[in-house]
């Protein structure tokens, strides 16, 4: 195994002596803004500046930043930093326009959209420096025999499949033709150890090892009695493999920076939680989903008639917001009672198609006006809440925390210039409850992982039966598990708007 980084660092010393810093020299900045065509944040060019190291020194790097911090931005002005000749970036399909869109803004250049094979086969004989293509072409491209300065993926974790036509297409681009590549993604954990593996390839080739040497190293794998190969540490909440360890070598590869490393250079953020009394309703719903007796989305449901004039009373004292709530039929209930009162107002849902999303979002941010949507409806491919309002009210929660994060950072990204007021109106002692207090405990904690006494704060709920205990503990830990592991399903969500005009 290539131990360049693996051998800087015994495990046995504390996590702070592994943080680097990799600003060094002057200049940096000039570099780094001279070929940007708009201002960047000082910790974006400090990433790009790492990013440039890191390069430099193993060929590759992820990029890993929360959610809204500019990942896109820094992939593409550190490609203009690099000067970089040939340029390929692969991502979803659904992120093709927003990509070049940025490009176009960042550099003043056209991208080269691959569409379809014949645009790939192309490629070998044609001038197209600067290309883009979605994961579904990977293979088609890779079959052009064309040489790359770098590669940039978006949402790297698409290819945590070690045997995938588009994962062994990506490895051959790596190996063949690709002198620098770069990762991006929400988060390095997702949740299998195991996933990280071609993911680290692709970027890196072997730094960390071949397949087998990775898993017996990071995932607890082992010889069984038959001679062939097993693994236990799939997970990190197994406590078998070691992937603290390996967060930690990761860091040396990554520029990764949270909300809170970078508060500093962003709009101020406030989460206000509004608690509601209890209904018979609510109560008895949630008892029933304990029991297992109701499925959870209809116990959190339950509460949500009883918010409805809570939230417009707020609205009033507001020039506009984003409201976010469940079922299509509260959209429609809410977006009626609005205009009823006579304020400019447009709705979202999932049967809104994506054309239709853009330009609500645009209509309302030149208006003025508020948007309620529901909380699965604002995922790939649309952008822009940030420029609609400062204010985000959840009216009917969602069974998923991470789904408020996300949602949440649609308003708390990169183009917000107004301190960002986020509240929720939650039912006491209700369904709500359970997401909130993964949220308020995630909070607290800054960003760590929430102690258990942080996760279950329901005083009200006298829970006598120790199998409805056992059901809450569950849920719980299933759902804070969601949040540490991030994008381990990435289909609904993406950061992919970073747009600061």
């Amino acid at each position: 195994m290539n131990q360049a980084v693996l051998a800087k660092r015994s495990s046995n010393e504390p996590i702070e002596s592994y943080k680097h810093n990799l600003i060094s020299g002057e200049g940096y900045e000039n570099l780094v803004q001279s070929v940007a065509r708009h201002p960047l944040k000082q910790f974006q060019k400090i990433g790009i500046h790492n990013a440039m190291c890191m390069l430099g020194t193993y060929q590759g790097c992820f990029i890993a930043d929360d959610m809204g911090l500019g990942k896109t931005i820094e992939a593409i002005v550190l490609s203009e930093c690099m000067r970089v000749q040939n340029l390929l970036i692969v991502v979803e399909a659904k992120t093709l326009i927003q990509w070049q869109a940025q490009y176009y803004k960042w550099t003043g250049k056209l991208l080269t959209t691959i569409k379809t094979k014949k645009d790939a086969a192309m490629l070998s004989s044609t001038l197209t420096p600067f290309v883009i293509c979605s994961y579904d072409m990977l293979d088609a491209v890779t079959k052009a025999n064309q040489k790359w300065d770098m590669v940039i993926y978006d949402e790297i974790q698409k290819l945590r499949s070690r045997n995938s036509k588009m994962s062994l297409a990506a490895r051959d681009i790596r190996d063949s033709s690709a002198r620098w590549v770069v990762g991006l993604t929400g988060t390095l954990q997702w949740g299998y150890v195991r996933d990280l593996w071609n993911p680290i390839r692709v970027t890196f080739r072997y730094l960390f090892g071949t397949a087998d040497e990775f898993d017996f190293t990071y995932c607890g794998a082992f010889i069984n009695e038959h001679g062939g190969k097993d693994n236990k540490g799939y997970k990190s909440s197994d406590g078998i493999d070691r992937s603290e360890e390996l967060a930690i070598r990761l860091s040396y590869v990554s520029v990764r920076r949270t909300r809170v490393d970078v508060k500093a250079e962003l709009p101020a953020f406030t989460r206000n939680v509004i608690r509601i009394p209890c209904t018979q309703k609510a109560t008895i719903a949630l008892h029933a989903f304990l029991r297992k007796e109701l499925p959870y989305m209809n116990a959190i449901m339950s509460t949500s008639s009883e918010k409805t004039e809570p939230v417009l009373e707020l609205l009033e004292t507001l020039t506009n917001a984003i409201i976010f709530t469940w079922t299509n039929a509260d959209v429609a209930l809410l977006t009626a009672l609005i205009m009823k009162s006579g304020r400019a107002v447009y709705s979202i849902n999932k049967g809104v198609s994506k054309s239709e999303r853009v330009a609500i979002i645009q209509r309302a941010a030149t208006e003025k006006a508020t948007i309620v949507a529901t909380i699965d409806s604002i995922g790939v491919g649309v952008d822009g809440l940030q420029h609609v309002s400062s204010n985000v009210i959840f009216h009917s929660l969602s069974h998923s925390p991470k789904l408020h994060l996300q949602a949440e950072s649609r308003a708390f990204r990169m183009g917000q210039t107004n301190p960002v007021v986020i509240t929720y109106f939650v039912m006491q002692d209700s369904a709500d409850e359970l997401v909130i207090s993964i949220l308020e405990a995630k909070s607290s904690q800054d960003g760590a992982s929430a102690t258990e006494s942080d996760k279950i704060a329901f005083t009200g709920l006298k829970m006598d039966d120790a199998a409805m205990r056992q059901v809450l503990a569950d849920w719980v830990k299933n759902a804070t598990d969601e949040i540490e592991q991030g994008n381990s399903n990435s289909e609904g969500w993406s950061d992919n708007d970073d747009s600061e005009d």
